[in-house]
């Protein structure tokens, strides 16, 4: 098995894959839409550097990470399918902490080869989900990491695409802007490239959002496309999913709740009342405990890694509050370190510097360069809206106070950094529209 990242069999399949992606990609580009075309081909070759470039830094910089694993468990599981399909089939589709004879073969098997990789398939079936697409990309691969990366930055490209055409669907006239929020942030591209799970969510995010937005699919296709977009980020990422759904449900009630009138609108906060004053002592401690479980977990987990590490760069907070006004303390503690973090004075490690200068340009993009345009937009955008608001905020309050180092934060926040844009947008637009309210009652 190969244990570098850079092997003599990438000379031969990573032109080829190469070339095979570019022809489908010609191809589907003339299928795109004549105002984002000359976006698409170039979203993509920075995806393709992206691969190179992280496949580099992981190789010769840090030297460890998930990726090492996940990519042995594809040559692996790909080196069982040619020993026994059937074995093979058995493993992918079960769940390696309740697995049949063939999973504790297959355990055993890795055991026996490289134990970290055996555990990290084994204690988590998060990783496990991994591995198994990647070993499907690897029957073609020929063990090639490089081949392997390339195809999950393809499906990384293709999330980031379909967030891009819902924003530019919705929003028209903005498509060089969203362009940069949605394709060319850096984090988008070097985060959403290699073995990992980052391109996968989202791949499996872009699904979701554009079939929950943009009906121009038939609904029986809609809900499919979206049903394997939820089954994705269960089996990778589940908090993307919950707060996917979190965002949508909030979204389209602030949205209906608008629309309604005087006797509406008092009788949903009459519904809404007595709905949380039943279910507070049942729910709320349930949710409560639950939460504080998870966070004291993360903790003590940020605590021994940053005992372990010379960096130092967990996001450690020293007490958790389980009274509501803590929860908000924390979650506000878990934004700022998610979207501002780190500080200039906080970078100990080089590659730092690139988190830095790409969260001052978000907030220069955010600031400076976003202009609100005429105000012919879909129906649907106070929807997008209220999603995007809801989305960001309760994404990065889970990860500010989860996430160990600031690495893990810029991979960890790359599903929602394409979504602030759409939440600064709105209330330039909102400023706007009050200011011509004011002009007409006066």
């Amino acid at each position: 098995m190969n244990t570098n990242l850079f092997n003599r069999i990438d000379l031969a399949i990573v032109p080829l894959i190469l070339l095979l992606i570019l022809i489908y990609l010609f191809r589907l580009k003339k299928k795109q839409p004549a105002n984002i075309q000359k976006y698409f081909l170039s979203a993509f070759f920075l995806r393709a550097f992206g691969t190179f470039t992280i496949t580099a830094i992981t190789q010769f910089v840090y030297k460890y990470g998930d990726t090492y694993p996940y990519y042995y468990n594809a040559q692996m599981l790909r080196s069982l399918f040619l020993k026994s399909p059937g074995a093979w089939w058995e493993v992918v589709w079960t769940n390696p902490q309740h697995g049949g004879p063939a999973v504790s073969a297959y355990v055993e098997m890795m055991s026996n080869t490289d134990l970290y990789a055996a555990a990290v398939y084994k204690t988590i079936n998060y990783n496990a989900t991994v591995c198994k697409i990647g070993s499907v990309f690897n029957m073609v691969c020929f063990d090639s990491y490089l081949g392997i990366a390339l195809f999950f930055g393809l499906l990384s490209f293709f999330g980031c695409w379909y967030i891009f055409k819902t924003f530019v669907r919705i929003f028209p006239g903005h498509e060089k802007q969203f362009a940069i929020l949605c394709l060319y942030l850096p984090s988008l591209w070097f985060w959403g490239s290699g073995i990992l799970k980052d391109p996968l969510c989202v791949f499996a995010l872009g699904l979701l959002v554009y079939n929950l937005f943009v009906k121009d699919k038939g609904l029986f296709k809609r809900c499919l496309l979206m049903l394997l977009g939820a089954f994705l980020l269960m089996n990778i990422k589940p908090y993307i999913f919950y707060s996917f759904c979190v965002a949508a449900i909030v979204g389209a009630g602030i949205y209906y709740f608008r629309r309604f009138g005087i006797l509406g609108k008092l009788s949903t906060i009459s519904v809404f009342i007595a709905a949380a004053v039943l279910s507070y002592s049942a729910v709320s401690n349930l949710v409560t405990d639950s939460l504080v479980d998870l966070l004291k977990e993360s903790q003590d987990y940020i605590k021994n890694y940053n005992k372990l590490s010379e960096e130092g760069t967990g996001t450690v907070i020293p007490k958790v509050d389980a009274t509501p006004a803590g929860l908000v303390k924390l979650g506000a503690q878990g934004l700022v370190t998610v979207y501002t973090r780190p500080f200039p004075w906080e970078m100990n490690n080089v590659l730092y510097i690139f988190l830095v200068l790409e969260n001052l340009l978000l907030w220069y993009i955010i600031f400076k360069k976003i202009k609100t345009g005429p105000l012919s937009y879909g129906k649907d955008y106070l929807f997008l809206v209220n999603f995007s608001f809801v989305f960001f905020i309760f994404l990065g309050m889970i990860i500010g106070i989860t996430a160990f180092n600031f690495g893990t934060i810029a991979r960890y926040r790359v599903p929602a950094l394409p979504f602030i844009f759409a939440g600064v947008f709105s209330l330039k637009l909102a400023n706007r529209k009050r200011r011509l309210e004011a002009k007409l009652i006066k």
